[in-house]
């Protein structure tokens, strides 16, 4: 993490609210994630954000982040000879006769091209595309695509039929959000542990708040299947009883922990 801004709280007299625009530090990369930690230690009960805006950002043209080589549409001939040359169109059956694989202009593109293309899709977008022939299946079921996952705009729609789903892609996972989810019994104990016994050996980052289904046998598979754990967020998760944070002792890379809100004794 790059710290943008950091400074000691100050004690407000009184209860109204306010607009804060801190002087943040300039950074030489793109991202996409950013991480507000606030310190309420001199607050009577909570931190409430209303809205948080970001300004005097200058839209880039992605492909330049990533130095992709420029293609020319007119480089992109039709021809069954070039085209066989470069394994595009047309592949070599066993009888040694050409056959159409149907991809059109896909087969001439970069595979790492087509991937940054369909980053830029949500969930949902990337399942009904995997849909639509073979060869986008293969890209949008690559784990290359799925190494940061947030399911939290999904909280009321995920089960464990869809971490049943989406099991096999998350083999390269590294962050992953399952804040708000869970609830009136639709993510149960034997689906989440399936899931992260499968997808949780590469995880760095994993977000719980508000995870009512979490309980002591949720934390002792966290602590068994994530050995390379550093962030861990079990904020509001207020069903936790004071014996199952002791699990947690066992992630031994851990660190960041947030017990916000949990019933955990000091």
């Amino acid at each position: 993490w790059e710290v943008l801004w950091s400074g000691e709280p100050t004690k407000v007299l009184t209860p109204q609210a306010r607009q804060f625009s801190p002087n943040i530090k300039h950074i030489n990369f793109p991202t996409n994630l950013l991480r507000l930690e606030v310190n309420s230690s001199l607050l009577d009960y909570y931190t409430e954000l209303d809205a948080v805006i970001l300004r005097g950002v200058k839209e880039r043209p992605m492909l330049a982040l990533y130095k992709m080589p420029v293609i020319d549409i007119s480089d992109l001939s039709d021809s069954e000879e070039e085209l066989s040359d470069v394994g595009g169109p047309f592949r070599q059956g066993a009888d040694g006769k050409h056959q159409r694989t149907g991809n059109g202009y896909f087969d001439k593109l970069p595979y790492e091209l087509i991937q940054l293309i369909l980053s830029h899709l949500t969930l949902p977008d990337l399942s009904r595309l995997a849909q639509s022939c073979k060869l986008l299946h293969q890209h949008c079921c690559d784990p290359l695509q799925y190494t940061q996952l947030s399911l939290q705009p999904y909280w009321g729609r995920l089960s464990d039929a869809s971490l049943g789903h989406l099991q096999s892609r998350c083999t390269l996972l590294q962050r992953l959000n399952l804040s708000w989810t869970g609830n009136r019994g639709a993510l149960t104990l034997t689906g989440f542990s399936s899931f992260m016994k499968a997808c949780g050996l590469s995880l760095v980052c994993l977000e719980l708040s508000c995870c009512h289904f979490l309980n002591e046998a949720c934390l002792e598979v966290i602590s068994q299947t994530c050995p390379g754990l550093q962030e861990l967020n079990l904020s509001s998760c207020d069903r936790l009883h004071p014996q199952a944070f002791a699990h947690i002792s066992k992630l031994t890379r851990l660190r960041r922990l947030v017990l916000y809100r949990t019933k955990i004794e000091v």
